[in-house]
């Protein structure tokens, strides 16, 4: 891999064939418009930030569905704190790289920029309820198989494994902004960081020793736009993009840092629990005469400091190897402090993740996601039966249609199919269970 063309500002736009570098038909519009004084990928960054579905963040489930008053992490702030970390990471790395990689203050600070962008966006794709959201997708699509006819084997395996990063992909190329016209037109740079996983579905190997192949990061209708992608940043197949890494580890400090902060907050993790954990990494003892709030504070701002410069070490130790296409493990797991941040992650599973009042709620979640696809899927059959004519819809199937949009104009089966699962991850977490009651008395 080159660093040039891994930090291209070539931008996706009308068609997944056509490069989004400048053509002859664009030059007189790119020439009378005045230079930026932003870079492309802090332009990325707005893009990210003034969309739609980044708004929706906020009613979005981090670890605890319907949460009230604002005292514990959204999807929307956990996005931000990950865009920080990840951007103080990008910082860093950089600065290690000018003398290895004659790195200029411009490159150094786009890797930066770009790592931000990235980390803004690394939720956007996920459904109502978290991971609960994406268990009750995969869980509705496996048992109904039926559904699943007329798909090609990968088209039924994007639906059976429906992915958060995947329909991210597919937010930030398709849906938002410039729809089937490339999206939010992202550089080359920030998509290929933002792409975590870089296969799809059908090609996944959980558990595998690459990374980079555990998950989707795709979906079959977003193929040509990962093929230009790869080309255009001389990525192999199956690769990641080295600063992916990056990407992946500022938000497994934050999940792992923070969830235990919000736990504490949410009186469902003990405090001299977090308390141990936390200060086994940040290097800090108690202080006396200290609040525990403000004292958990403290350890996570420390706590966070410590594994940036952790993270950082370790990239820039790795970075020959992952140029290379080498095997990397994830960059967490790899520093000194991996055991302890196994530790964070084994008591917020022990005493958030399964707590009552968190299961209770996810399992509503479920069940909301489940009937509204028993609604959504049905005028999939009823449109399929009068060939894919919206007009022809009569009575339920017809209002059921009008909530999906004007844009609902599917042609396939497949595209239906995709349209349905579009509209259930861009609804939050309060839109969707008022769209379900109001489907079970109204319509």
């Amino acid at each position: 891999m080159d660093w040039q063309l891994l930090l291209s500002s070539d931008r996706m736009r009308r068609s997944a064939s056509r490069n989004s570098r400048v053509e002859a038909t664009d030059l007189a519009v790119a020439v009378a418009r005045p230079v930026s004084t932003r870079s492309p990928f802090q332009q990325d960054a707005d893009l990210v930030v003034f969309s739609a579905a980044f708004r929706r963040l906020q009613d979005k489930t981090q670890v605890q569905p319907l949460s009230e008053g604002g005292r514990v992490r959204t999807r929307l702030t956990h996005s931000i704190e990950v865009a920080s970390v990840g951007r103080s990471l990008g910082s860093a790395v950089a600065h290690g790289l000018r003398d290895r990689r004659a790195f200029d203050a411009e490159r150094c600070y786009a890797v930066a920029s770009v790592i931000h962008a990235a980390c803004l966006a690394h939720d956007i794709g996920n459904p109502p309820f978290g991971h609960g959201g994406e268990d009750a997708i995969q869980a509705w699509f496996q048992t109904h198989p039926q559904v699943l006819r007329g798909l090609t084997p990968a088209q039924a395996e994007d639906l059976r494994a429906f992915d958060g990063n995947a329909q991210g992909f597919r937010i930030l190329t398709q849906l938002e902004n410039y729809r089937f016209d490339g999206g939010l037109r992202l550089t080359s740079a920030t998509l290929g960081t933002f792409m975590k996983y870089a296969v799809q579905a059908a090609d996944r190997v959980p558990g595998g020793p690459a990374v980079a192949c555990r998950k989707p990061g795709f979906f079959t209708s977003e193929r040509q736009y990962v093929e230009g992608l790869r080309a255009g940043l001389g990525l192999d197949q199956g690769l990641r993009h080295p600063l992916a890494y990056l990407v992946e580890a500022a938000d497994d400090i934050c999940y792992a840092i923070v969830d235990l902060e919000d736990g504490f907050d949410a009186g469902l993790v003990d405090f001299r629990d977090a308390a141990e954990v936390l200060s086994a990494i940040a290097g800090i003892a108690e202080q006396r005469g200290e609040g525990r709030a403000e004292h958990l504070q403290k350890l996570r701002g420390v706590a966070i400091g410590k594994l940036i410069d952790a993270v950082s070490a370790v990239f820039l130790d790795a970075e020959p190897e992952l140029l290379s296409g080498g095997a990397v493990d994830e960059l967490c797991a790899s520093t000194s402090f991996g055991p302890l941040l196994h530790e964070a992650k084994a008591l917020a599973a022990s005493q958030i993740y399964t707590a009552p009042s968190v299961v209770e709620r996810l399992l509503l979640g479920q069940r909301v996601l489940s009937a509204l696809l028993d609604e959504l899927v049905a005028v999939v059959d009823k449109l399929e039966e009068v060939a894919f004519d919206r007009a022809q819809l009569r009575g339920r199937a017809a209002s059921v249609a009008h909530l999906l949009g004007e844009a609902f104009q599917p042609r396939t089966r497949h595209a239906a199919l995709l349209a349905v699962t579009d509209f259930i991850s861009a609804l939050t977490d309060r839109a969707a269970l008022a769209l379900h009651r109001s489907l079970a008395g109204a319509l």
